[in-house]
């Protein structure tokens, strides 16, 4: 392991210089400070932070890596405490959520000095098995362990319990399936292997990754994809255990049992559909501190050691007689529903079983993309068609959907008042605002925000770079003008030393791209709108927002041209560019946001568009009754937390206010509607500003203004006559 005189010699520089650079104790040249922290990266050397501070200490300072403080996790840390304080050491908690998580997790650990480490992590793989390996210090894995890896472990006797619990099972019934995490894990593995070797079916087992949030939609799809429904669970984490009954409750599975393996559960009564089945949590966490601090004792000599932490519950006493299965006749009635190809279509899609269970009513599902959308439902409207009971329509449309009188009126049909209130609080004012008619809700909602790859950001080098060069900190800008002085900053053609070849990638020449990219730069500028989407764009703002335009383009990733969201993201995720301004709706579900180093900013200058999709009953729908119910359903808390599971995240305070939903959807916390200002009201009311113009209309206000920017770009037209040709073509719109 390399030390301060190793970085020294490599830098061509002192020792005490490195520790001035790295206590900050002296001004050097950028051209030093890159060689030592140069040095510092190649050699992989971090200051022993802790070390420094308690040389003449022998205190053992105990690292703890842990996933989550709840359900038998938290269990497993209390015994650690109570362990950890009799040994007089002291324990250094860190929670972790993702392999990238884990990794700085363990560096900051040995930065600190720390005597050894206990961990409890579903996160292992081979990369994170080999940091720490590397680490050097003892190491003591409780709960999950590296399957085939010479390491401490404490773990749980799970091979006696699956296999007992297969075997009694076997005898009720053959039709048993296993969710399991991953097979890397020894704990993981045990589990299969006796599952198997009790006479389970492989095509019957699931490997999850055991996380409350993420497992949710892969334990939906296994179940779904059974060709008969299993008549017993078996799974290894409690949180698996609780997504699987909440899930056979909503698709209406009812001759099941789930067997969980828990902690200390000693509260639990064990009714129902779903048996805890307990072991010994707080005692893994105590055999984990005094194994750990045994090996920290004999570092030379010691061998690395299995402790099992032994079951000794009564098996077949958990196996209880079920209670016969009751059949409920089904009614036989059916609405249409016609969908955006989306997220939310894919989620009604997942839980309208559970919509039928309740209701007895079925549902049939059109879905398309939004030009075709658009057109079935205004010739439907036009012939008066009540083929679809329940539409989805952009929140663009609004203003041409009231004059075709598209929805029905929803003020007698549904109580507003109960379903408003779960909106997020601006969102919800400014829809009821509009008129004291409402035909249509929202079902889902976007709004811009900044996305950026965070470990550019965070760059030493760069960070001073910067302010040597701009004389502000390197941070996500907060405004327009600061936008494209760090997007110059990262692009190579005006800084080679930058990371990344280009600081952005703008949405393209087409005109909703454009917009997106016009609106939030000429609000943020003082722009004004007025009645009816009149932009007043020959102006001082409109001005300076063509200007800023034209010099981000410099800055962007040149064959962005025909670029909507999702291949801006996609080009943003996959090259080297520091960072875009997009919608939340486009980014990815599956993404590991910490895997890949992404954060999130509000939108320089705060003034984002506000779009999104509605939903409503078709006005020539012959039933209402039952298009009710969905529509009740469907904007129900208990739903709409559930449809964020599988991607669609509901405009409601329930989803955006989750804390553990930020685990799937970290832009969550920057996304704040309660800040939308009041006069981007026009845009969620729907109004013509950025409407798509009428059929038949060679140019409307979007094409305008899109045309005339992009003959700026090109340096056709200056800025000024391109503000001035717009505001007298828009004269005539």
């Amino acid at each position: 392991m390399a030390n301060i005189k190793d970085v020294a010699k490599l830098a061509g520089v002192s020792v005490s210089t490195v520790s001035n650079i790295i206590n900050g104790k002296t001004s050097v040249s950028a051209d030093l400070y890159q060689r030592v922290t140069k040095a510092m990266q190649e050699l992989n050397y971090h200051p022993n932070m802790l070390a420094m501070n308690l040389k003449k200490s022998k205190v053992n300072f105990i690292g703890i890596i842990i996933n989550q403080m709840t359900g038998h996790y938290n269990q497993i840390l209390e015994g650690i405490y109570r362990e950890i304080d009799k040994q007089k050491s002291q324990p250094i908690v860190k929670i972790v959520n993702g392999c990238i998580a884990e990794k700085e997790a363990i560096d900051t650990l040995m930065r600190l000095g720390v005597t050894g480490i206990i961990v409890i992590s579903s996160n292992l793989d081979d990369e994170l098995l080999d940091i720490y390996k590397d680490t050097r210090v003892p190491i003591v894995f409780a709960d999950f362990f590296p399957d085939n890896a010479d390491m401490n472990a404490v773990c749980f006797d799970n091979r006696k319990i699956v296999y007992e619990l297969t075997e009694q099972l076997k005898k009720k019934n053959d039709n048993i399936a296993l969710i399991v995490g991953n097979h890397f894990l020894g704990s993981e593995q045990d589990c299969i292997d006796v599952f198997i070797s009790a006479g389970g079916k492989s095509e019957n087992i699931l490997e999850i990754n055991l996380d409350k949030e993420r497992s949710y939609s892969e334990i939906m799809n296994f179940v779904e994809s059974m060709p008969e429904h299993p008549k017993y669970y078996i799974v290894t984490n409690e949180y698996a255990g609780t997504n699987l009954k909440d899930i056979c409750e909503l698709i209406h599975v009812d001759d099941y049992q789930i067997y969980a393996l828990s902690g200390d559960n000693w509260y639990t009564d064990n009714a129902g559909k779903l048996i805890y089945v307990a072991r010994d949590a707080i005692l893994c966490g105590i055999e984990a501190v005094k194994l750990l601090i045994a090996n920290i004792e004999d570092s030379v000599t010691f061998d690395t050691q299995k402790v099992v932490v032994g079951y000794f519950g009564d098996i077949k006493g958990l196996i209880k007689k079920e209670e016969p299965v009751c059949n409920t006749e089904k009614k036989h009635k059916t609405i249409k529903l016609l969908m955006l190809e989306s997220r939310v279509s894919g989620a009604v899609q997942k839980l309208c079983s559970d919509f039928t269970g309740r209701t007895g009513i079925d549902i049939s599902i059109h879905t398309g993309s939004q030009q075709e959308l658009k057109r079935i439902i205004l010739e439907n409207a036009r012939k008066k068609d009540g083929e679809y009971d329940i539409i989805m329509a952009d929140l663009q449309w609004s203003s041409q959907l009231r004059e075709e009188k598209v929805f029905r009126k929803l003020n007698d049909l549904v109580d507003l008042s109960e379903i408003s209130a779960r909106y997020i609080h601006d969102f919800r004012n400014f829809l009821l605002e509009s008129s004291d008619d409402v035909y249509a809700l929202p079902v889902l909602i976007g709004s811009q925000l900044l996305i950026y790859k965070s470990d550019v950001f965070d760059d030493a080098y760069m960070k001073k770079k910067y302010y040597q060069q701009c004389g502000i900190p390197l941070c996500p800008p907060q405004n327009w003008n600061e936008y494209n002085l760090v997007a110059r900053f990262f692009t190579k053609k005006y800084n080679p030393d930058s990371p990344v070849s280009y600081g952005t990638c703008l949405l393209g020449n087409n005109e909703e791209g454009m917009m997106a990219e016009f609106l939030p730069r000429f609000w943020s500028f003082g722009g004004k709108t007025g009645e009816n989407g009149k932009i007043n764009i020959d102006s001082v703002a409109g001005i300076k927002t063509v200007k800023n335009l034209c010099e981000a383009y410099k800055y962007s990733y040149p064959e962005c041209r025909n670029y909507l969201e999702d291949e801006q993201i996609d080009r943003f995720l996959h090259d080297d560019i520091a960072m875009i301004s997009t919608y939340n709706v486009h980014l990815p579900k599956e993404l590991d946001y910490s895997e890949q180093k992404i954060n999130f900013s509000s939108l320089p200058g705060k003034a984002s568009v506000v779009g999104g999709w509605l939903i409503g009953i078709n006005a020539y729908s012959e039933k209402v009754e039952e298009s009710v119910k969905f529509l009740e359903w469907e904007l129900s808390n208990r739903i709409s937390i559930r449809s964020s599971l599988f991607g669609q995240v509901s405009p409601f305070k329930k989803v955006f206010y989750d804390s553990e939903l930020l685990k799937l959807y970290p832009w969550m916390d920057v996304v704040n509607m309660r800040k939308v200002e009041p006069r981007r009201k026009e845009l969620i009311q729907g109004d013509s500003i950025i409407d798509r113009h009428p059929e038949g209309m060679d140019k409307g206000i979007e094409a305008i203004i899109t045309e005339l920017i992009w003959g700026a770009i090109k340096g056709t037209i200056s800025p000024e006559e391109a503000v001035k040709y717009a505001a007298d073509q828009l004269e005539n719109v």
